[in-house]
This record gives C-alpha cells, sequence and structure tokens, in this order.
C-alpha cells in the first residue's frame, strides 16, 4: 500500500514547512480549548471528524456506528483536555479514544449477541491510497491488529510512534507488526496473483 494524497509525507521536499505550520495552528487551537474556548474545539472537531470517521470505518465499525462513536470520541476528549499529552499529535489522541471506544463497542455487542456483519466500506480508500482491491484483500488476510496498523501509517500517514500510541504498545513492538503486516499482504497476493495466473494459463 501507498500514503494516501492526502496523508502526504511531512519528511518530503515542500511538505516539511506546510506540516510545521499545521501543527503549530492544531497546538494553538488545543491550548485555546483547553483554557475553556468552545470556538477552537469545535474547529478541532471540523478538523478531525472525517478522519476519525475514516479510520473506525476502516477497522470493521459500521459507518453509522462510526457516527456515534466519533461524537463520543470528541465528547471523551473535551472532557479529558487537561490530560492531553502534547508529545503526540492531537489526531494521534483522537485515534487512541476512538479505538477504545470502538472495541468496547465491539465487546458489548458481542455480549447481547448482536453480530456485526458490516464489511468496511473503502470510499476513504480510494484508487489513490493502493486501489480498494488491496484494502478489501488486507482486512481479510491480516489479524485485526496488523490491518489497523498499516492502515494508519498509509491511510492516515501516522508516523511508527503515533502508531504505537494507538495501539498502545512500544515503538518497536508497532515496527515488528508493520513489519510482518507488510510481509504477510505482499506473500498473499504474490500467491493471489500466481493463482489468478495458473487460472488463465492454457490447458
Amino acid at each position: 500500500p501507498e500514503r494516501s494524497s492526502a496523508a502526504e509525507d511531512p519528511g518530503q521536499p515542500g511538505n516539511a514547512e506546510a506540516h510545521t505550520d499545521a501543527m503549530n495552528a492544531e497546538a494553538e487551537l488545543v491550548r485555546k480549548a483547553q483554557q475553556g474556548c468552545e470556538a477552537a474545539f469545535g474547529d478541532l472537531v471540523q478538523r478531525f471528524a472525517e478522519r476519525l470517521h475514516r479510520f473506525l470505518v476502516a477497522r470493521g465499525t459500521s459507518p453509522d456506528d462510526a457516527e456515534d462513536l466519533v461524537q463520543e470520541t470528541f465528547i471523551a476528549a473535551y472532557q479529558a483536555l487537561d490530560r492531553y499529552d502534547e508529545r503526540f499529535a492531537f489526531s494521534t489522541w483522537l485515534f487512541t479514544i476512538g479505538r477504545r471506544l470502538a472495541v468496547s463497542h465491539f465487546r458489548k455487542r458481542k455480549r447481547h449477541g448482536a453480530i456485526n456483519e458490516h464489511l468496511p466500506a473503502r470510499e476513504a480508500a480510494t484508487a489513490e491510497e493502493a486501489g480498494q482491491g488491496i484494502w478489501e484483500h488486507a482486512r481479510t488476510v491480516l489479524p485485526e491488529r496488523d490491518y489497523e496498523a498499516l492502515w494508519l501509517r498509509y491511510g492516515e500517514g501516522l508516523a511508527t510512534a503515533e502508531i504505537a500510541k494507538v495501539l498502545g504498545v512500544h515503538s518497536l513492538h508497532a515496527r515488528v507488526i508493520l513489519h510482518r503486516a507488510r510481509s504477510r499482504l505482499a506473500q498473499e497476493l504474490g500467491a493471489a496473483a500466481t493463482a489468478g495466473a495458473a487460472g488463465l494459463a492454457p490447458r
């Protein structure tokens, strides 16, 4: 998978300055929100609601449930603004909260016998993001956490340390997960391509 155009690599020439400006603006909004400015928090919601919804749907949450979880995430974030760790991007913190709420939501559904058969739509994973087919295939062949790590890396453009924060693991462990996921997906895609070619071979 390749990064989407919406998640450009800040390390590339021409992107570093824009990335720094965006991070500074984000930090300023967070500071104002922590001081009680509701308008600033509203701006943060506008900035990140769509990305958070996309992330939740990508990990298997239905679009309707994701809408509810987005609202719950922002409510929880607002109530915990004083505990926000400035070492990480605000989006990373949001994804961490959203992921925990989604896990809790899924467990409650299982406890009550409600099985979520939703297969996540890939409108979010556009052709520029390596195509719907690859993400759908990844969803079926990778363990949930491996798939989640890949999505955060290539769908959302998060750095390894940020992915580790969201998943609740050490940075080194996150690197292992990403390496394992990439290798497994490449192997599976190669096998699928070989099988397809064999099916087209003349008999």
